[in-house]
């Protein structure tokens, strides 16, 4: 079975990921990051 792929944006709540965010992104497995004046 072939899965299709689309764009997606996620966010995280600060410059620090937490375990659960550190998690999900690993699993997620995404082509790059954006990072935003919030998170830097």
């Amino acid at each position: 079975m072939t899965q299709a792929y689309g764009a997606a944006i996620f966010g995280c709540s600060g410059p620090d990921l937490l375990a659960s965010e550190r998690a999900f992104f690993r699993d997620a497995d995404p082509f790059g990051f954006i990072l935003f004046a919030r998170n830097v």
